[in-house]
């Protein structure tokens, strides 16, 4: 954890460190700590930032910030479960673990919606929810790992501290796979 301006100085420091595009990464429930709106301004304004994987799971934080998102600057959902609504504020799509195991699926619903076929979009959100939860039912990748394991993909191996899924989180990723109709029963 820092206070503001030492999150604000870090980020500033690895960007004005390379020569590349850089994405802010505010995942607050892996680091602790958030990327304040305040911060998300001043970041936005560094010419080699060009976005933000909004990942705190905080739609009104993600309106709080929609405000920065135009030609030189971008949201992406980091949150596979509101990637709709977060693209309802502007966000260009999503950064996913759900893609990771249905890829098609998850282009198809962002497309849909950049589209204008905001009802498209929302039945894919509602019906991949019980694979969206199945797959952050543990630390991940975790899960995402078993579940490309199950559907031939890698295999499986994590490193520590990681571990492999439980069964609790192996039985609901399978019951997932199988409504989703991309594993046979």
């Amino acid at each position: 954890k820092a206070n503001e301006e030492g999150i604000y100085r870090h980020l500033a420091t690895v960007a004005d460190g390379v020569d590349i595009p850089c994405i802010l990464y505010n995942i607050p429930g892996r680091c602790g700590c958030s990327i304040s709106a305040a911060n998300m301004e001043r970041l936005a304004q560094h010419p080699n930032i060009m976005g933000v994987k909004e990942a705190s799971a905080n739609v009104a934080f993600a309106a709080s910030i929609a405000h920065l998102i135009g030609p030189e600057f971008r949201m992406f959902s980091g949150e596979d479960g509101i990637a709709v609504p977060l693209m309802s504020l502007g966000a260009s799509g999503v950064i996913s673990v759900w893609a990771n195991v249905q890829p098609a699926l998850v282009h198809e619903m962002c497309r849909a919606y950049l589209d204008g076929d905001t009802q498209r979009a929302r039945e894919i959100q509602i019906a991949g929810q019980p694979l969206v939860h199945a797959l952050f039912s543990e630390v991940s990748p975790i899960p995402c790992k078993y579940a490309m394991e199950l559907l031939g993909l890698c295999g499986g191996e994590l490193r520590l501290p990681l571990i492999g899924a439980g069964e609790n989180t192996r039985r609901k990723l399978r019951e997932a796979l199988v409504q989703m109709g991309i594993l046979i029963a």
